[in-house]
């Protein structure tokens, strides 16, 4: 049997180093790639996948082969041998953990099969097999460098084996929507906190550096806050479409009590966009974090008072950074999403429940920092650039202060004054000296097309909410 299987490993070789080659006819590409197409076509060869994992040095075929097997798992999985099982799994964490020039991309796919394989156990063994690995996975993360590389990207593949129903009847149909959904479940009020609870820790000891696996536990983090929950109530057809949400809101469930409602849980967030407030490419993140934070909900939160509660416990924290100076451009953007987030999902009966002297400096600081926004999105308009953070932001923020005056009975006293500089700021900034501060336009033959369109156009969602403040 291993002399068939040196000789296919000998021909699939030669004929990944054919199809790559510059210098070869057509006639011998194409035969080489039939070669590969029927290998990656083959539903029977467990044994042969393994074998070139081990003892290929092509770099293309390990990939290959390693999704060739994840295919046999899926096909075959009832008729393979109950032994077999756990000898394959332990075969691809040798190679993943002990292999350290093994790619990225390959370690990926080796991964996945790793996923499949546990959470197949752990749906036929009651989720012993996946509890063990993540705790040793999550012990792994106290390490650096290449063994806390390959726990991440396990880590991710077995989140990404369960996060979508939907998509798991696709690719992993030996299982029942039922069986599929009941996985997940498990994961989620399982092992999926534990995950969360070692990226909250390595996020609250982040003081700079190790920037790859720092990148890896902000990947975690990331799934994790816009992780789609199950609800046991749902039909197949309407969990597909939720599942589909891009930006779903933080909905954990009650055993998440213990992590998420401790005031040290959101420090954490607020915390780490402080530490790394100069890099724009993180402060998106960050702020994405922190206002996935502020529209949390669910079983934690089920009704009026425990969400007036949560916000109650955020915004002096939220207070001072619309306070911070030197604002990157999209950190403005992050902050003006969460301050419409607050006032268009609070009404503002409900906001008055909450201390008077917080929501009067929220209010005060929102007012500043809206003002701030109003007057930097106009130096904005008059550089020729295709960046428009600032007037997005502006929009964003009218619209908030719009829906704040919605109800004009319940608006506390200091907000009008606020109101009245915010609308005289963006009045300010439309007009001209000495009316305003708008720079005078300069077009010419060469200005942009956005630059000659009327202001009432450009300016249509800005003018409408100014009209009714």
């Amino acid at each position: 049997m291993e002399f068939q299987f040196e000789n296919a490993l000998a021909e699939l070789e030669k004929a990944a180093q054919i199809s790559s080659a510059p210098n070869v006819t057509n006639e011998e590409r194409t035969a080489a790639e039939q070669v590969i197409l029927r290998f990656k076509k083959s539903k029977d060869g467990l044994d042969l996948c393994k074998f070139i994992i081990e003892r290929t040095k092509s770099e293309h075929l390990r990939f290959d082969a390693a999704q060739v097997l994840r295919d046999c798992l899926v096909a075959n999985w009832d008729r393979i041998s109950e032994t077999d099982i756990p000898t394959v799994l332990a075969q691809q964490l040798i190679n993943l953990m002990f292999s350290s020039d093994i790619s990225y991309a390959v370690g990926r796919r080796l991964a996945s099969v790793v996923a499949l394989i546990v959470k197949h156990r752990a749906i036929e063994r009651h989720g012993q097999d996946r509890k063990e690995l993540v705790h040793h996975l999550i012990n792994v993360l106290g390490s650096t460098g290449h063994p806390f590389m390959i726990a991440t990207t396990i880590l991710e593949s077995l989140i990404a084996e369960h996060q979508f129903v939907s998509a798991s009847l696709k690719s992993d149909y030996c299982f029942s929507f039922d069986l599929h959904f009941a996985s997940k479940k498990n994961f989620e009020n399982d092992e999926l906190l534990v995950i969360f609870e070692a990226c909250l820790q390595f996020l609250n000891s982040y003081n700079g550096g190790r920037e790859n696996e720092f990148e890896r536990i902000l990947r975690l983090t990331e799934t994790i806050l816009f992780w789609c929950f199950t609800n046991t109530n749902l039909p197949q057809r309407i969990m597909v479409v939720i599942e589909n949400d891009v930006y779903p809101v933080f909905k954990p469930p009650m055993n998440w009590e213990r992590v998420v409602t401790n005031s040290a849980f959101e420090n954490i967030f607020f915390d780490l966009h402080l530490k790394v407030r100069g890099n724009e490419a993180l402060v998106v993140r960050t702020m994405q974090f922190i206002s996935q934070i502020f529209s949390m909900s669910g079983p934690l939160f089920p009704g009026r008072n425990a969400r007036l509660g949560l916000l109650a416990r955020l915004l002096p924290r939220f207070i001072g950074f619309l306070e911070l100076p030197n604002k990157l451009n999209r950190e403005v953007l992050g902050l003006s999403d969460v301050v419409r987030k607050v006032l268009l999902v609070h009404r503002m009966a409900t906001l008055n429940s909450i201390d008077p002297n917080v929501l009067e400096k929220f209010f005060h600081a929102a007012g500043n920092f809206t003002c701030s926004v109003l007057q930097d999105a106009v130096i904005e308009e008059s550089i020729k650039t295709d960046d428009r953070v600032l007037r997005e932001s502006s929009t964003r923020l009218l619209e908030a202060w719009t829906n704040v005056l919605a109800e004009p009975e319940d608006v506390p006293n200091c907000v009008m004054p606020i109101s009245t500089s915010v609308f005289n700021n963006y009045l300010h900034g439309r007009l001209a000296a000495p009316l305003g501060f708008r720079p005078v336009a300069n077009l010419d033959e060469d200005s942009d097309d956005e630059e000659a369109v009327a202001d009432d156009v450009r300016f249509r969602d800005q003018l409408q909410s100014n009209r009714r403040i």
